[in-house]
């Protein structure tokens, strides 16, 4: 069994860093939980993180595996909430 700081453990930690460093780290905490959230719980997803990287990979081309333009792209993200 491994260990596990406290909460109050790890405020103290975050509370040495510098703003700078405790601003990356909100940013990487948020992108951790948010960005990938969804995927990781499910047990069949082994890396969320390179399993959504290879689904953008797929979404940013057409059938044929040309990149679609920056325009094409866009406008079948805006039609997904139409």
């Amino acid at each position: 069994m491994s260990w596990q700081p406290s909460y109050q453990e790890v405020l103290h930690f975050v509370e040495q860093l510098s703003p700078e460093e405790q601003a990356q780290l909100i940013v990487e905490i948020r992108e951790r939980s948010q960005g990938f959230g969804m995927w990781q719980n499910r047990p069949e997803i082994v890396d969320p993180e390179l399993y959504v990287l290879r689904l953008r990979e797929e979404e940013a081309k057409k059938e044929n595996g040309e990149l679609k333009t920056p325009e094409e792209y866009l406008a079948e993200i805006a039609a997904w909430d139409e």
